[in-house]
């Protein structure tokens, strides 16, 4: 007992000595917790890209996925490496993953089909990520200080560390902990990236390798144990993001505030996807007030669809309702609140800075619309009918903007925004949605020049394709994997 409380203080004192530590160049001699021995491990063996190895292109595009969910704050951009070797080996550093090829094989060559196998991968890499995110480098480093002072070479550390079990020791309690974390929050990241966590109970026979492998507990049925009730936990947690998201799409915008809101207080997940549904969801009810007070505010009469993720896109119609005086409910300056995080979390999260945008023109602070716009990459929208809701946007905010400016008199913008959204309209494998809200603004345009009846054409238009769009949905409206965590039990769905 005195040993190891000699051992804590030891480790409070060099926890605040550490600054002072590090500064006077402190040394290497724990080359395992630091980049020097991830630039050890590649000089030793040969990385493996994308354009070898199919398989390491599917590994990487997971990361990418896995990481946007897990480094949503500081800056820190880690890397995935994969190496040419035939040991397990799934290790993080500061800056980065490095795994073995021969991981990826044992992963993918299960039998089990590729959404199970991409599951498990992406519980690996989130479990190594959250390493990184929680920074338990520090205060492993801290640890180091203390034992090299017992263990009286390199080599001694290095297997200690990495290859035996100390139980009952400060160091060991710590690992354990860290581990514990590293399995909650790598199947949270898995979970809300879009990967079903479920099919990790079907895995025993990995978890007993990867129990093996960590060697932080004394049996790998402890560590499958301990595995399978983390998987319990998180399941019980994502419950209220899956609600939400079912809510939300189907127009309960205040119920899903609610919902994501517990699973924030449940999680302490604070992500870019979060802030974003819970922006859009304020954005729809600040839709819905307008939409029974009316508003004569001309930029409330359009349709202006918003993104609750990537691959989903939910539209509501603005139409005119009145002459009352141009009011904006309060819920518009909390989705303002909610979606400028999510950009100041991730400036590249194109789905947040639409909606931040689609805030901005309802709002009538048409250059804050379009400058959230212009942020936007050409390059960085493929799906045909995000390109049209962002043509959409940026046209009528130029009208606006150009109607209600001073510096530009005597220029008519009209004839350059109904060509713009007339050659939208001409998009190839456009969604219906996106067609009636095209169709829609046109006719209001039209009608603005007293062109009545190509208007109503449009119109017309605008209801076949409402008509035509889903009502109801049988089945989720996302892809498989699902983006961005938007999945919903199939025992939710009704048609």
């Amino acid at each position: 007992m005195m040993k190891h409380i000699a051992l804590l203080l030891t480790l409070i004192v060099l926890s605040m000595a550490s600054g002072a530590s590090s500064a006077s160049g402190a040394s290497s001699d724990c080359p395992n917790l630091t980049n020097s021995r991830a630039s050890e491990i590649l000089a030793n063996f040969r990385v493996v890209t994308a354009q070898q190895s199919p398989l390491v292109g599917r590994a990487e595009r997971i990361f990418d996925r896995v990481r946007a969910i897990a480094i949503a704050q500081g800056g820190k951009r880690p890397i995935l490496r994969v190496i040419d070797s035939n040991n397990i080996f799934a290790r993080s550093f500061p800056d980065g993953v490095i795994m073995s090829r021969k991981m990826l094989d044992i992963v993918y060559e299960s039998g089990y089909d590729d959404n199970k196998n991409d599951a498990i991968l992406a519980f690996i890499l989130g479990h190594e990520l959250t390493h990184i995110v929680k920074e338990h480098f520090t205060n492993q480093q801290i640890i180091c200080s203390v034992l090299q002072q017992s263990l009286p070479t390199r080599h001694n550390w290095r297997l200690w560390f990495w290859q035996t079990d100390q139980e009952g020791t400060v160091v060991d309690d710590s690992r354990k902990q860290h581990e514990r974390l590293a399995d909650k929050y790598g199947l949270l990241y898995a979970a809300v990236a879009g990967f079903h966590i479920n099919a990790l109970n079907d895995r025993e026979n990995f978890f007993k390798s990867w129990a093996k492998a960590t060697r932080v507990y004394p049996t790998w049925e402890e560590r499958l144990a301990a595995i399978q009730k983390v998987i319990a936990e998180v399941r019980q947690q994502l419950t209220y993001w899956q609600v939400a998201t079912y809510l939300q799409h189907f127009k309960y915008p205040e119920t899903a505030i609610s919902f994501y809101e517990e699973f924030y207080y449940k999680t302490k997940l604070y992500t870019p996807e979060i802030l974003n549904n819970l922006g859009l969801s304020y954005l729809e009810m600040a839709i819905e007030w307008l939409n029974k007070q009316g508003s004569s505010c001309e930029q409330h009469r359009y349709q202006l669809p918003g993104l609750q993720s990537i691959q989903s896109v939910l539209a509501d119609s603005l139409g005119s309702k009145g002459e009352e005086a141009c009011i904006l409910p309060d819920a518009l300056q909390e989705a303002k609140f909610y979606l400028n995080e999510a950009v100041q979390m991730d400036e590249d999260y194109l789905a947040a800075r639409m909606n931040f945008a689609t805030a901005y023109f309802l709002e009538g602070k048409f250059y804050s619309a379009l400058g959230q716009l212009e942020q936007i990459p050409k390059d960085a929208v493929n799906d045909p009918s995000i390109r049209a809701m962002i043509v959409n946007l940026k046209v009528l905010a130029r009208y606006h903007q150009d109607t209600d400016s001073t510096f530009r008199t005597g220029f008519d913008v009209w004839p350059v925004v109904t060509r713009r959204l007339n050659a939208a309209l001409k998009t190839p494998n456009l969604n219906d949605d996106i067609k009636a809200a095209l169709h829609d603004n046109l006719a209001w345009l039209l009608e603005d020049r007293g062109q009545n009846q190509a208007a109503a054409i449009h119109r017309s238009k605008a209801q076949q394709y409402k008509k035509a769009a889903p009502q109801t949905v049988p089945n989720p409206p996302w892809t498989q994997p699902i983006p961005l965590g938007c999945y919903i039990e199939p025992e939710l769905i009704t048609t």
